[in-house]
């Protein structure tokens, strides 16, 4: 390899290469990496929703939709909305299900023309 081709590779990384950037970027795949934390990105695709609307449909405790919520709601996935006793929460990235459907195998062999 010549010294300027490893000069341009590390000018890629130099973009992310730094502790917070890479730090995020993780955070943000480990929140990922939940079924439960799927399916509630997928339905605030929705709309919003309050924690008992999602326990309904998942029928999960609420203690361990609350410790999801919170994942999510520290990789900034999501934002949540008092009103009056109710907390809705709402997609921050709706973006981030665009994502997620991409490694849905059936769409990503859709995607690259593999399957019709």
């Amino acid at each position: 390899m010549y010294i300027e081709d490893v000069e341009k590779f590390r000018a890629i990384l130099s973009e992310i290469d730094n502790e917070d950037t890479l730090s995020s970027i993780t955070k943000v795949f480990k929140a990922l990496s939940d079924p439960t934390r799927i399916q509630i990105l997928y339905l605030l695709q929705k709309g919003d929703l309050c924690v008992c609307e999602i326990r309904s449909i998942l029928e999960k405790p609420q203690s361990t939709l609350s410790h999801h919520l919170s994942i999510l709601k520290n990789t900034d996935l999501i934002k949540p909305r008092k009103e009056g006793i109710w907390i809705y929460y709402t997609l921050s990235k709706p973006e981030i299900v665009k994502l997620i459907d991409f490694f849905n195998p059936k769409d990503t062999l859709e995607k690259i023309n593999v399957v019709k």
